[in-house]
């Protein structure tokens, strides 16, 4: 946290080892990104999103503000998922360039996730749907339907 109470919030979403970092909102206590994130899903039953919400420093570590881990499983029930998901301390076996422990408010954050069958994996790159916040999406192969 900076002087005055702020931070300098980032978000990393994380499943199966891809993960994809959001822009810093400076000195904010309550961060808007309003971003889109397109991650590839390899297992429904058991990947999970992370969500590790950290403040970046520009001298020394960055520090690790808190986590959202939501089962992936859970989220592909439904072509849309919209929440506030309590973000839980910080994990410190994961703090990154050996950001501090501090304790802070950890609060909450809302997300809209949506679902999306794909039929192979490079359709992911080829699609820009700004209107999305999040995006999950699944990469087994569809069998082909039969004609009529």
């Amino acid at each position: 946290m900076d002087l005055g109470g702020t931070s300098d919030p980032y978000a990393i979403l994380r499943v199966h080892g891809t993960e994809q970092r959001s822009k810093v909102i400076h000195k904010t206590r309550e961060p808007r990104w309003e971003e889109t994130f397109k991650l590839l899903v390899r297992d429904v039953d058991s990947d999970s999103l992370v969500i590790s919400l950290w403040d970046h420093d520009v001298i020394g570590s960055h520090d690790a503000l808190g986590q959202v881990s939501l089962a992936v499983h859970d989220l592909a029930s439904r072509p849309c998922t919209q929440g506030t998901y309590s973000i839980a301390p910080p994990d410190s076996s994961k703090r990154r360039r050996g950001g501090s422990a501090r304790m802070v408010d950890h609060g909450t954050i809302t997300l809209a996730i949506y679902w999306r069958q794909l039929v192979n994996g490079s359709e992911l790159l080829e699609q820009d749907d700004q209107t999305l916040s999040t995006a999950l999406v699944s990469s087994p192969p569809v069998p082909a339907r039969a004609a009529n």
